[in-house]
Parts: structure tokens; sequence; C-alpha cells
């Protein structure tokens, strides 16, 4: 029996790689920024279970602590706000001529 290729493909993608890019994309459609409980509470996760995810995308530049800090409701400890750094962008070379 044959398999397709998008079969192979989530095989070869672990649970992590889901989890990362939704992550991502929870904060994208947030405007970029957010805390992992808020990112739980939409999401329906533990916090055990994506702390992980934001540890890796901060590790990996696709997300930094911005320095802000929220309550969290549920434990009245303050949590880091993540947020998505700008995209640098790439100087314009102006002619002289």
């Amino acid at each position: 029996m044959p398999f397709a290729d998008t079969s192979l493909e989530a095989l070869r993608t672990t649970n992590a790689d889901v989890w990362r890019h939704r992550v991502l994309s929870w904060l994208v459609g947030r405007g970029g920024r957010g805390t992992l409980w808020q990112a739980c509470t939409e999401l329906g996760k533990a916090k055990n279970a994506l702390s992980g995810r934001f540890t890796e995308l901060s590790k990996l530049g696709f997300i930094r602590d911005s320095g802000q800090r929220l309550k969290d409701p549920e434990t009245g400890v303050s949590a880091r706000v993540w947020e998505i750094p700008p995209v640098p962008q790439k100087p314009v070379q102006l002619s002289l001529f």
C-alpha cells in the first residue's frame, strides 16, 4: 500500500514542531505579544506542555522577552510578556547619480 507524501511528512513532524508553530501563530494572531498563561488558556494546554515551546522559540530567535510583566490570575505571579521581534529592514542604497 503506497503512502501519501503528506502522511510521510506528518510522521516526520514531531508534536513539539506542531506546537512551536501553533504558539508562534497564536502570537502573530494577537499582534505579536502574549504570555505563557494566556497561550495556555486560549490553546487549551497546560503550562508544562507549552513552556518548552516558548523557550525553544526564544532560543531560535523567533520571540523575545519584551521586558513587560503581567500577573497570572491563577497564581498571582508575574509572567513574561513574549513578543515577536521586528524584522530588520535591509538598508536602501541610494544612488548618487
